[in-house]
């Protein structure tokens, strides 16, 4: 005979209504057990339990970020996905490593994913809507809350199932119970729970924090109290850096991270009294405890085992401080694990600096190969992904197998027979790479080797390639996996110069380049190149990746190159720059000749009307400046010098504009400016300019070899303004000239004016010595004496 526990809702029931219905129930087979509940244990569709259960239970999108960039959504597995170039299927939540793999092989490229269309997604309340194309996602994606920003789901604590809900009708009758094993099952149950429909959660249920924590709870009140604390107590993960959720907390990572270096006790019972400690986890699941001076202190055996989120961490030893099972509490950093054993806590620190083990120092490379029929399918020299160990000395002879999984590995059993011809079963796949010490066979270390095949055809061709090379400027923002040749600006010249400047100190190099077809493919050839470390990209390079703006390489070595276009310069940056201040030539190397020393002397100033001026002691050059940019978008520059000055005038390319230097560049050319400011001001300067820009001006006389021509400035009239601006006005007819007041380093005030276009003006253009000058009238010779008379301008305010 069963017992039945019957649940009233309504604690003033009248005393015949609870007799009547005990005189109904007496009438059946069984016996009856009445309890009358509290409001409490009752749970409706809008209760604040059932909205905290809602939270709880939503499908959190942010797992697959790595693909859709939205917390809103989750993309229904399988679906494939392109990245770097390389295609792969997603089955299963652990493939997103493998894509991970793929986005992080290459440092300096966009990380964009490709997702291969239709697909089939969910929403936050398990909606299903299918997919046709990027655009009808992103609209999906626009709903979304952004990265980061506060959601309504609650991802911090989680039910341990199964959870079981007694149902009631409205007499507060017991007539089902309903078993919920997932989050989507409790969503649905909790989205159904309305109208006539009354529930319980039947208590005792366990709940499981983020950290691994495990609370117990007996009433709703205590589940809304756990839900509430937990919220917004872990790190969520709804940004869209993939990278950062790298806390490898699955038991099989775990394992991986324990048997690479040693383990320092940093922290025990929050005492440093073990912080000498080191433990070393072996490959066999043996373990051993060395103080500082390397000695075996303590050792025995471990394992690490996950049940759920709970991964714990076994030590069997007679060392009673440190056996017995730990919970991993968190896994935030691979190289870091926080352990409680439920009385005392320890953090065990990874140390990569010390090693009881003579391969300890062993790393291994990936091998990137261009899939060249685009099938998936290569052939590997696994030796080359071992080319690279640096500073590892081993004293003991080694023997090294390759393997494909890592339990062959750990067994050494089922090598690969053929490692220098080895064809990849999928990309990317990743091969074990076992080192043991050959006298001592359980002394080895496992490698993991990864096998990776790009998309290599090309979008481009050798013409264009030449054509975007020729482009701006260009760094070298990746070689092998390096950055340190950043500081290097490129300039491809047409003639196949290649001008390198070094932006760190302004020193200038030189190279040749030139693009070339290698049996079908199109190949940078740099050669000659000169300068320290940039001589490294001295090589043939493949082009495996095109882009107008960005080029990716990969020489015979397997070495990879990235060069990357700055932004061009502009007219606009090259006179905002260089009419700051005054400039020296800091370097003139022409056709591989320095004649510096020729200009050393000479201190140049710009002017935004692309007048030029060089003083050195009484001698003053000058001319002009004037740039444009090219087809190409290359900023070219006319530099036009008189006198002694004239040798450095040419056209040139502007390969780097900074603040202290600007660079020209033209057929193994290079001018190289510094920067000079002197920030005091001449008195004299300044009002004579002032006095010359405060009205409107005329020639009052005039002589050309010694014979007076002043007729031929009759009706002209002159203004001047600032910024070296001479504007002649001859009956409505405009001429613009450039002219400014200057001291030359002998102390004499001078007018330099630069024109040689039409008549009369071109009898002006001379470096004239100011020889009287009031606020009205400037008298202007050739040479530093007043008297004479050979050539002389006199203009007057009118």
């Amino acid at each position: 005979m069963k017992s039945t526990i019957i649940f009233f809702k309504l604690k003033h029931f009248v005393y015949l209504s609870f007799l009547a219905l005990m005189l109904t129930m007496s009438c059946q087979n069984e016996e009856t057990e009445i309890i009358n509940p509290s409001n409490e244990d009752i749970i409706e569709g809008d209760s604040t339990a059932a909205n905290l259960m809602l939270r709880m239970a939503s499908n959190d999108g942010s797992e697959d970020n790595i693909i859709d960039y939205a917390n809103c959504l989750e993309v229904v597995l399988p679906v494939t996905v392109t990245a770097n170039g390389v295609t792969i299927t997603i089955q299963s939540v652990a493939d997103y490593s493998q894509l991970e793999n793929i986005l992080d092989a290459f440092t300096n490229d966009d990380d964009q994913v490709n997702i291969t269309f239709p697909i089939t997604v969910t929403l936050n309340d398990y909606t299903e809507i299918q997919i046709t194309s990027q655009q009808e996602l992103e609209e999906l994606i626009d709903d979304c809350l952004g990265e980061n920003e506060d959601d309504d789901d609650i991802e911090c604590i989680d039910f341990v199932y199964p959870v079981s809900f007694s149902i009631y009708n409205t007499d507060f009758q017991v007539i089902n119970t309903v078993t919920i094993n997932t989050d989507e099952a409790l969503y649905n149950f909790l989205e159904d729970l309305d109208g006539p429909t009354l529930a319980s959660l039947d208590f005792p249920v366990t709940l499981i924090t983020a950290s691994g924590n495990t609370v117990i709870v007996n009433n709703n009140q205590e589940l809304e109290v756990a839900i509430s604390d937990a919220d917004g107590t872990c790190d969520e993960d709804d940004d869209y850096d993939w990278n950062d959720d790298d806390n490898n907390c699955t038991d099989e990572n775990v394992e991986l991270n324990l048997k690479e270096c040693l383990w320092d006790i940093s922290n025990y019972n929050n005492s440093n009294v073990f912080s000498d400690y080191y433990i070393d986890f072996d490959t066999n699941y043996q373990f051993s405890v060395l103080n500082d001076a390397g000695n075996i202190i303590h050792d025995g055996s471990w394992s690490v085992t996950q049940d759920g989120a709970i991964i714990t961490l076994n030590f069997t030893t007679d060392w009673e401080d440190l056996a017995g099972d730990w919970i991993i509490v968190n896994c935030d950093d691979e190289d870091e694990y926080n352990l409680d054993n439920g009385q005392i806590t320890m953090q065990i620190e990874q140390d990569c600096t010390v090693s009881n083990n003579p391969l300890g120092c062993l790393e291994a490379n990936d091998i990137v190969k261009c899939d060249e029929n685009n099938d998936g399918l290569e052939t590997f020299n696994l030796y080359e992904g071992l080319s690279d160990i640096d500073g590892c000395t081993i004293s003991s002879p080694v023997q090294v197998s390759f393997h494909e999984t890592i339990v062959d590995a750990e067994t050494n059993v089922n090598a690969i027979p053929n490692v220098t011809a080895y064809s990849n079963i999928s990309s990317p796949q990743t091969i074990y790479v076992r080192i043991e010490v050959l006298n001592n066979p359980s002394q080895f270390e496992i490698l993991e080797l990864g096998l990776i095949l790009e998309d290599c055809s090309l979008n481009c061709t050798e013409s264009d390639v030449n054509s975007y090379l020729q482009t701006c400027v260009w760094n070298v923002v990746n070689l092998n996996g390096s950055d340190n040749l950043l500081n290097f600006n490129l300039t491809f010249e047409d003639n196949g110069n290649l001008a390198i400047t070094d932006t760190s100190d302004g020193n200038t190099y030189s190279g040749d380049w030139s693009v070339i077809d290698v049996a079908g493919d199109i190949v940078l050839e740099l050669t000659n190149v000169a300068g320290p470390n940039i001589q490294a990209i001295t090589d043939y390079w493949k082009v495996i990746d095109c882009d107008s703006d960005r080029l990716e390489f990969i020489n015979g070595n397997n070495e990879t190159m990235v060069l990357e276009q700055l932004p061009c310069y502009t007219e606009a940056d090259l006179f905002n720059t260089i009419t700051e201040c005054d400039w020296t030539v800091y370097s003139y190397i022409n056709a591989g000749v320095d004649q510096t020393s020729t200009y050393a002397g000479q201190t140049f100033t710009f002017n935004e009307n692309e007048f030029v001026y060089a003083v050195e002691g009484e001698t003053i050059n000058y001319g002009s400046l004037s740039a444009e940019n090219t087809a190409s978008d290359q900023l070219v520059v006319l530099f036009a010098m008189q006198g002694t000055s004239s040798g450095l005038g040419g056209y040139y390319t502007v390969t780097s504009i900074t603040d202290n230097y600007i660079i020209f560049s033209a057929d193994g050319t290079t001018l190289k400016l510094e920067k000079e400011c002197n920030n005091t001001t001449d008195g004299d300067v300044d009002q004579i300019q002032n006095w010359l820009y405060d009205g409107v001006w005329q020639i009052t006389y005039s002589t050309m070899e010694g014979v007076d021509n002043t007729s031929d400035y009759s009706g002209i009239t002159f203004n001047f303004s600032a910024g070296a601006n001479i504007q002649a006005n001859n009956a409505g007819t405009i001429t613009n000239l450039q002219g400014e007041v200057v001291r030359d380093e002998n102390s004499n005030l001078r007018y330099v004016i630069n024109y040689l276009g039409i008549f009369p003006y071109w009898q002006m253009d001379d470096d004239w010595y100011i020889t009287e000058v009031n606020s009205n009238r400037l008298e202007l010779h050739h040479v530093n004496d007043d008297n004479n008379n050979e050539f002389v301008f006199v203009i007057e305010k009118m």
